[in-house]
């Protein structure tokens, strides 16, 4: 197996499908990523604590989550921790919103390789 860069990756998503294919983009893109998914506020905050991740991954559509409100625990607990948002649900305000509030930056889902 050739070298790839390890990678902690903590993924804000309710789809495990959506989840592995992240996981799938970041092999491709010459990444071993150890991952965790969370779907829950809860749940967040608990993996903020427990590791200490290289990456953010979170798709802004999460049911029982507010990313917006999220983001402001992510920027207090781990202020230097990139957040990528990884969605297809959002429009260009929104994205530009999330942007100027510390998102590093967002692709959308339908935009990723092998996707439709």
């Amino acid at each position: 197996m050739e070298n790839r860069r390890k990678i902690k990756v903590l993924i804000i998503e309710d789809s495990e499908d959506d989840a592995e294919l992240s996981r799938l983009e970041l092999r491709r893109a010459g990444f071993d990523p150890v991952s965790a998914r969370v779907d829950r506020s809860d749940e967040l905050k608990k993996a903020l604590a427990a590791e200490s991740w290289d990456v953010l991954l979170a798709d802004y559509n999460v049911p029982g989550m507010r990313l917006r409100d999220d983001l402001r625990e992510i920027q207090t607990t781990l202020p230097d921790l990139p957040v990528i948002i990884v969605s297809g649900a959002i429009g260009e305000e929104t994205a530009v919103e999330l942007l100027r509030a510390g998102v590093r930056d967002y692709v959308p889902k339908t935009r990723r390789r092998g996707s439709p």
